[in-house]
């Protein structure tokens, strides 16, 4: 099964399964990523980050594959 982050506006993070269901919050996306690897032996693809155009650069993307 595949995993990814999705991280929410405040900074917390949510770790989702392939199919959507949500497996657990967690205080950032770094502890969401760790807790993937102990859990589920796996590691996320991805980390889908949020981005408002009024707070980024240029340079911030709005996903980062892992």
């Amino acid at each position: 099964m595949n995993y990814y982050v999705r991280e929410l506006t405040n900074k917390r993070a949510v770790l989702v399964a392939e199919d959507g269901y949500e497996l657990g919050e967690f205080p950032s996306a770094l502890v969401a990523v760790s807790a993937c690897w102990e859990h589920c032996h796996a590691g996320p693809l991805y980390i889908e980050r949020h981005y408002s155009y009024l707070e980024g650069s240029p340079a911030d993307f709005e996903s980062s594959y892992v």
